[in-house]
């Protein structure tokens, strides 16, 4: 990671890219499964009653549903079958 320091504060700034890079790779590469860059985690804020890594998950099985919504939506059939060897659930019914 290129380090970019910030003025107002102390801690490494990833650009722009490299935080994109992190974002993808968390929750797209191997959609429905948790597994999140460290980097990734540093860089999003915790709120009251919710960890960063809990945030992200949030944000990555949203973003699975998404893909189901769609495969469903376009391919009826093949999400049938797709959902029986890869999901591990119709996602006709999804």
């Amino acid at each position: 990671m290129r380090v970019h320091w910030n003025r107002r504060c102390s801690v490494a700034v990833p650009t722009l890219h490299e935080l994109q890079t992190n974002f993808f790779d968390s929750i797209a590469i191997r959609p429905g499964e948790h597994c999140c860059r460290a980097e990734l985690i540093e860089c999003v804020a915790s709120e009251r009653g919710s960890d960063s890594l809990k945030r992200i998950r949030i944000y990555a099985d949203a973003y699975w549903l998404r893909l189901l919504d769609v495969l469903q939506a376009d391919f009826p059939a093949l999400a049938r079958e797709l959902g029986k060897f890869c999901i591990g659930h119709d996602a006709g019914t999804v």
